[in-house]
């Protein structure tokens, strides 16, 4: 983000650095140091681990399962050739969105494109393999740590990018979980004081897409927290939202955009996202007026699809057996 006079020279070194990246080994082998210890900390971070283990039951064997980070391993094995080669053959400008905001015209961020990435090559682009979508029963994973907390993680298969129905579950996620109104932090905090955190969210990719909740739980009140939290889950689906709440729910989701979207570089990341992404590019008031289309039997519906007991995901992190009999209970498996 810079002064729009000097938008020219900021685009010259992005580009120079997509393009002429030198990787030098002395920088890649402290870079290296430097994400192997990010691995440990993720790694000695309960509430981030129980994230990775979750994602892992959803997405077993498929790369979305995995840290971004990777492993000390794989970490350890990338060379410089194989780091170029990945550049080379990932970073192409048939597969690359330009997005710019600000006190520039459209005419002007092509001319300025065409200068300053000029001679980049083009190359087919890398296949992505398709995000499973069988899911073959509910599953619960116990990591043991000597931790002060049990951390919670639930994750259920969610809606990708291309489906319409993603504004109905922004909106059952804005109920449920997210800020100190929701559901969940009124439940399970509030009244029956089980928690410190507890919160949900959404992640809508391509051609898939989860639905989460997270809490950190007193060690002696675990199954008590777990079965709380599926309570408030089938509670969506067993009932209409009321109508104030709803109308709530769709207030807080318009005002947050609108104050997500007064800085210039979110704009120019919320078009740029939807172009390379997909399936259209949609202004802030065609997301204000689809989200206020929701009626309080989407959000059953949805939530009688998405919520369905087969289909969780559960991932316990701290002092328990591995078995954790009395967890896999208190989900019924």
């Amino acid at each position: 983000k810079v002064a729009a006079p000097h938008a020219p020279e900021a685009l010259d070194v992005l580009s120079d650095m997509l393009l002429r990246a030198t990787f030098e080994p002395v920088e890649m082998e402290k870079e290296r140091a430097v994400i192997v210890e990010e691995i440990n900390y993720t790694l000695d971070t309960p509430d981030s681990l129980v994230q990775l283990l979750v994602a892992n039951l959803q997405w077993p064997e498929h790369a979305l399962g995995r840290d971004v980070a990777g492993s000390r391993e794989t970490v350890n094995a990338i060379s410089r050739p194989s780091l170029q080669d990945y550049v080379q053959s990932h970073y192409l400008p048939g597969t690359t969105i330009l997005g710019l905001a600000g006190q520039v015209t459209h005419d002007e961020a092509v001319a300025l494109a065409r200068k300053t990435l000029d001679g980049w090559r083009n190359g087919p682009p890398v296949l992505w393999d398709p995000a499973p979508l069988d899911h073959d029963g509910p599953s619960v994973q116990i990591e043991h740590r000597d931790t002060e907390q049990a951390h919670l993680a639930f994750s259920f298969p969610g809606l990708s990018r291309r489906d319409p129905d993603r504004f109905v579950l922004r909106l059952l996620n804005t109920i449920l979980g997210e800020g100190m109104r929701s559901r969940l932090f009124q439940e399970v905090r509030e009244r029956l004081g089980l928690a410190y955190t507890v919160d949900s969210y959404t992640t809508t990719l391509q051609d898939t897409g989860a639905f989460g909740v997270y809490a950190g739980v007193a060690l002696e009140r675990t199954t008590e927290a777990i079965r709380a939290i599926l309570a408030e889950l089938d509670r969506m689906r067993q009932e209409p939202v009321p109508e104030d709440e709803l109308a709530k729910a769709k207030e807080f989701i318009r005002g947050r955009l609108a104050l997500s979207l007064e800085d210039s570089f979110a704009q120019a990341a919320w078009y740029a996202r939807q172009e390379l992404l997909g399936p259209d590019v949609l202004e802030p008031e065609e997301v204000v007026a689809r989200t206020e289309a929701v009626q309080a039997a989407d959000i059953q519906r949805i939530a009688g699809f998405v919520f369905q007991p087969n289909r969780l995901n559960l991932a316990v992190v701290g002092p328990f057996a591995r078995n954790g009999d009395e967890i896999r209970q208190a989900v019924q498996l």
